[in-house]
């Protein structure tokens, strides 16, 4: 605590703190918020470290294209100037809740409407930069059959002793008939968030619309249809398509088989994704209570 300090009193000198909140939960950060205003970021290792700079074009180029949606406006520190890679960023803290369930359903129908305009507004910006402005920024390009195929094979060695015949047979379907589709698409692969789920999606509630849009760390190029898949996991079918089909209308490209993509596959990432990170954190809590989510769709 007392190194991360130091660092955010040479950063901010001519600011007292007077309150510092850590938290230690998130996956590759390291977050403390310096007087409910400003969040600082600490990499876990290098490998995340290594994104900060591309996150912070990524947000510069988005800032310019969305007016009522705010994403982090990064700075980045160096520990010596010849450094490559940064050991810390920090922003203005957006302030706002994520948005929930509960939160969708107090809207009144005006409010629903804004907030899916501008969920709608901030995927097609995201979508439709230019793939040249990503490989400049050096974002990665991810290979969506090979990426899932190994995640397929993980869960088969961790879950190897846990599931049915009948369950992995099941597991191996899900999988299988996912892949089937992705040859058989013809989409083009976008600039993504890959991790757009509620927890990043900050709601204001005295403006009852959408405050904005955080964690960029998982940013990469790779299927649109996989930012849909956190939207269809925590808020379900409708409102998802509602998003979708003014999505749409926003976008240039559309592929027959998106939407086929975020109902049978897409939508269980977030467990895959969990079930994976709770074994390799050996968080036996976790693994039962992931597990037993996985069986119910088996």
């Amino acid at each position: 605590m007392y190194s991360y300090r130091t660092h955010i009193e040479q950063a901010l000198p001519s600011i007292t703190i007077h309150s510092y909140e850590q938290n230690d939960n998130g996956w590759d950060n390291v977050a403390i918020i310096i007087n409910k205003e400003w969040l600082f970021r600490f990499p876990r290792n290098p490998q995340y470290a290594w994104r900060i700079p591309r996150e912070k074009e990524l947000c510069k180029r988005l800032s310019q294209s969305l007016q009522e949606v705010e994403v982090p406006n990064y700075h980045v520190l160096y520990k010596n100037k010849s450094d490559l890679i940064p050991f810390c960023s920090y922003y203005k803290l957006i302030h706002g809740e994520p948005l929930t369930v509960k939160t969708i359903e107090r809207l009144t129908v005006k409010e629903r409407e804004t907030v899916i305009t501008q969920l709608a507004t901030f995927l097609a910006s995201l979508h439709t930069i230019p793939i040249e402005h990503a490989i400049k920024w050096e974002f990665d390009i991810e290979k969506p059959i090979s990426y899932w195929r190994e995640i397929q094979t993980k869960l088969h060695d961790y879950l190897a002793h846990t599931l049915t015949s009948l369950e992995r047979k099941a597991f191996d379907c899900l999988f299988e008939d996912f892949f089937e589709l992705m040859h058989a698409s013809d989409f083009q692969k976008a600039m993504i968030h890959a991790d757009f789920t509620h927890h990043h999606i900050l709601f204001d509630e005295e403006k009852r619309s959408i405050a904005g849009i955080i964690d960029f760390g998982d940013a990469q190029v790779g299927d649109p249809a996989f930012d849909f898949a956190g939207l269809y996991s925590d808020f379900g079918s409708k409102f998802t398509n509602d998003i979708y089909k003014q999505y749409c209308a926003l976008t240039p490209h559309h592929d027959s088989t998106f939407f086929r993509r975020v109902m049978q596959f897409y939508q269980y990432s977030p467990l895959l994704h969990n079930l994976v990170y709770s074994f390799e954190t050996n968080n036996e809590q976790e693994v039962q209570k992931n597990r037993r989510h996985l069986q119910t769709i088996l």
